[in-house]
């Protein structure tokens, strides 16, 4: 049966049977691959552990202060504060489904590729790329024995189990085993002497060598498709220094600092009347941190904003200078040895 594979290969319907479940058992492979959810400050994640428990504190110190010594309850200042819990609470959840979305998304639709390929697999005869592609390290094709006959199969749509042909001067397109027992990883070449044409100093193709893939590309390149990340951009590096560096570490505290003093001031500059009458002494710093910090991360964000698209424009105005000035001097240039 082994002397028969290595004479006709696997069929293409098997083949595209075995690239289907290999593909979908590398997807729900997915979610105990994942990462944990890293609740810390990040470029992906607005809302942080930091601004989190920040504004936990915050709505504390509103809560106590919405209720009085006398056990009389302040209703604005309850809402205020139950509001105020409510919509970080969402906040967060909605953060947290987002990043879960990306990831069911992907699923969503490499799902729906491997669908595609089951459907193709049963439309008999398969349509193969043309041979003759060339020999290059990066070559997209395979040639590998499918149903008795020579095909370019792409390097994606290899299964374990294909026979296919290598030359001594290519790179194995997966992890392979030739005939004599030697064992080839993605990339490795076959140990064995290439002849090289020393006028030309190519090597010469010599005559390809049968060897049985032990490894499906396709799972690799699934498994590093569910661990990818999404590229940020500018913006989101901006939003994450003025949020998470400025915000948090300067503004913050600073802002919370003067809150406090601006309390203890007017405790002690307030005469007779007494601020501990009431638990509102508690929730003054929190009232005036949190609208004061708000508006910031406009104006922080636009001078970010602009100062990036300046330094851009600056390289862009060089470059197109410098461009400007070789255009010149090649028209001129060409001016002269035309004159000449």
């Amino acid at each position: 049966m082994e002397d028969g594979l290595l004479e006709n290969g696997i069929s293409t319907k098997e083949a595209m049977e075995r690239l289907v479940r290999v593909g979908r058992e590398s997807v729900e492979r997915w979610n105990e691959e994942k990462k944990p959810v890293d609740y810390g400050c990040s470029v992906d994640k607005i809302l942080c552990r930091n601004l989190f428990m920040f504004s936990l504190v915050s709505a504390a110190f509103l809560l106590v202060g919405a209720v009085t010594i006398e056990n009389q309850l302040s209703v604005t200042l309850l809402l205020l504060a139950t509001s105020h819990v409510i919509f970080l609470f969402a906040a967060h959840y909605m953060q947290w489904k987002l990043c879960k979305s990306s990831l069911q998304e992907k699923k969503r639709k490499a799902k729906e590729a491997l669908d595609y390929v089951s459907s193709i697999s049963t439309s008999l005869p398969f349509a193969y790329a043309p041979l003759g592609e060339p020999l290059t390290h990066d070559m997209l094709t395979q040639m590998a024995l499918r149903d008795g006959k020579v095909v370019a199969v792409p390097r994606l749509l290899l299964v374990e189990g294909d026979v296919i042909l290598l030359r001594p001067s290519q790179a194995a397109p997966c992890d392979c085993k030739l005939l004599n027992g030697e064992i080839l990883k993605m990339g490795d070449s076959i140990s064995g002497n290439v002849e090289v044409d020393h006028e030309t100093g190519a090597a010469i193709p010599l005559e390809a060598v049968k060897a049985l893939a032990t490894s499906t590309p396709l799972a690799k390149h699934l498994s590093s498709v569910g661990s990818s990340e999404r590229r940020f951009t500018t913006m989101d590096y901006q939003l994450h220094y003025c949020l998470h560096m400025v915000a948090e570490r300067a503004l913050l505290p600073a802002f919370a600092v003067m809150a406090v003093l601006a309390c203890v001031m007017r405790f002690l500059l307030d005469g007779n009347q007494s601020l501990f009458s009431t638990r509102f002494v508690f929730a003054i710093p929190s009232l005036i941190v949190m609208p004061l910090t708000a508006p910031t991360f406009f104006f922080i964000l636009l001078f970010l904003h602009r100062r990036g698209n300046a330094a851009v424009c600056d390289v862009l105005r060089t470059t197109r200078g410098e461009n400007d000035k070789f255009l010149q001097c090649v028209v001129v240039e060409d001016n002269h040895s035309f004159l000449m």
